[in-house]
């Protein structure tokens, strides 16, 4: 004997079809920028060789910048993403030593840098106007190259030339402040290394955005970042700053 069709079914008969999932859509935006990056720190190639500090401020980038170039990225799908950023930093400037010795009175410095950070963010909080807080947790692949010259009174001198490469955990958060449905105020900052390899290294961002259209954004801000790693003799401790100016691309 045959069960009854509703018994088959159900007691509800032929199930209704499952509601569509509506994916949520994939968000990319790219933020090209130059960095007007003055420096200031202590710098030393190989052991042996005096530590040699240098400073430069705003008034002083045009003659020391040779490059200073960086972008980020962010690709987000609802609540989570992907984000980075990449720097290049080339500057050529004069220095002192950090602490003199009969035997050298001056100093030159060429040092050429390069960060990058890959984190991944998770929105805390999103308003309906814009308004939104996110933290990020990755790392930070370093890279610098340390060109000293130490002179010593006669005009002669010493020269070494060497670079590190080295990995940063950092933890961060970003916020951002919609002021306007075309400005927006948005802050970023990190801190990390933990002595893992760097003793510490941290930076902080505030930019003021223009939104042109739903494509482009006018960004001007200013950053600062700094670094304070050592090994076997090599130093890097510095911090770069200045202002920025760039483009916010979204796709």
């Amino acid at each position: 004997m045959k069960a009854p069709l509703s018994v088959l079914l159900g007691p509800g008969g032929p199930a209704a079809p499952a509601s569509p999932v509506t994916a949520q859509p994939v968000e990319v935006t790219v933020t090209p920028y130059f960095w007007a990056a003055g420096m200031e720190g202590d710098v030393a190639p190989v052991p042996g060789l005096p530590t040699v500090h240098t400073e430069s401020d705003f008034s002083d980038v045009l003659d020391t910048l040779q490059l200073g170039l960086a972008s980020t990225i962010e690709v987000r799908r609802g609540r989570w993403a992907f984000v980075g950023d990449l720097s290049y930093v080339d500057t050529g400037q004069t220095a002192e030593l950090a602490n003199p010795t009969p035997e050298f009175d001056s100093a030159g410095l060429d040092t050429k840098s390069l960060s990058g950070t890959a984190a991944v963010s998770y929105r805390l909080m999103e308003t309906q106007d814009g308004d939104s807080l996110d933290v990020l947790g990755g790392a930070r692949l370093n890279w610098a190259k340390n060109d000293v010259r130490v002179i010593r009174p006669d005009d002669s001198q010493e020269r070494a030339v060497n670079d590190e490469t080295w990995l940063d955990p950092v933890v961060g958060v970003r916020a951002v402040a919609q002021v306007s449905p075309r400005w927006a105020l948005v802050g970023y900052a990190d801190v990390g290394g933990f002595g893992l390899s760097s003793d510490l290294t941290w930076q902080a961002m505030g930019s003021v955005n223009y939104r042109l259209n739903d494509r482009f954004s006018l960004v001007v801000g200013y950053r600062y970042y700094a670094i304070d790693y050592s090994h076997d003799g090599f130093v890097f401790d510095v911090a770069q700053y200045g202002p920025l100016i760039g483009t916010a691309i979204r796709f």
